[in-house]
């Protein structure tokens, strides 16, 4: 299991989750347009055969996509023919979901919810949680919705989570001072993240050029080490985790920025 022996000198803030008005601006119709731009269909289908693999889907079982943003993985799912259920908090995404999916002639059952409020009865043989979609609540509320996601989970279900990998996180730190910046854009539209790595947490201050409107928001990232990971799942009720890089088989990379977490019950 890795180590981090500078974690120590960096600051710690780590409970500070995002309000849920940061959350709603934050991830609004302006994400959601850079999101589409960066999510080609090559990039999709390579995630969604990351997700199948590593999720262990078999013809036949159902699956829950929470948070499901506006339904990319989701909907890839429902064209492969599984039955899926996505759940997101924003009105915004659901409804591009809705539209994506009919436009597409898939049926995906969307709806709008909270993950932290969730209860579904145990119905589903796999939930996944994509692209950083964990952390950005309270370390409270983030375990609750690792329990409440396990409550939903019929036996032997499964939990993928695809998260930040720490260790670029921290390597990145360290070579750039703490603070770094990672830049998408389409013609004069752009999205600019300026991020500083504390022990617990990536702090973003996000600038937003959209058709010569320009706007700044700030949002939060918790950081968990994989024996911190493996500790909140198995305190959600999860038998065994399992580490991944982003690519799928093998353990994460340090010069890679996401890692997957797997839990099975």
């Amino acid at each position: 299991m890795p180590r981090f022996p500078f974690r120590g000198l960096l600051m710690s803030d780590a409970d500070a989750g995002m309000t849920n008005k940061e959350l709603d601006s934050a991830f609004d119709a302006d994400y959601e347009y850079f999101m589409r731009i960066q999510h080609h269909s090559e990039y999709n289908l390579r995630e969604l055969d990351i997700v199948t693999h590593l999720g262990g889907l078999q013809p036949g079982e159902k699956v829950l996509d929470a948070p499901c943003g506006y339904g990319r993985i989701s909907l890839g799912l429902a064209r492969a023919g599984f039955e899926v259920v996505g759940i997101d908090r924003s009105e915004q995404f659901i409804r591009s979901a809705r539209r994506d999916a009919a436009e597409s002639g898939v049926s995906v059952d969307y709806r709008i919810g909270d993950l932290r409020t969730l209860d579904l009865a145990p119905q589903f043989d796999l939930a996944v949680m994509w692209f950083n979609s964990f952390g950005y609540t309270s370390d409270d509320e983030s375990r609750r919705i690792l329990a409440n996601l396990r409550h939903a989970l019929l036996p032997g279900g499964r939990l993928v989570v695809d998260t930040v990998n720490p260790a670029f996180e921290y390597s990145q730190a360290f070579a750039q001072n703490p603070r770094y910046r990672m830049m998408q854009g389409a013609g004069t539209d752009f999205l600019v993240d300026e991020m500083t790595v504390l022990a617990d947490r990536v702090k973003g201050r996000r600038i937003i050029v959209r058709s010569g409107a320009v706007r700044e928001l700030l949002w939060s990232l918790r950081l968990l080490s994989q024996g911190e990971f493996g500790d909140w799942f198995r305190s959600a009720g999860f038998g065994s985790v399992a580490f991944f890089g982003e690519d799928g088989p093998g353990p994460p990379k340090i010069g890679r920025r996401r890692m997957i977490v797997v839990g099975r019950l």
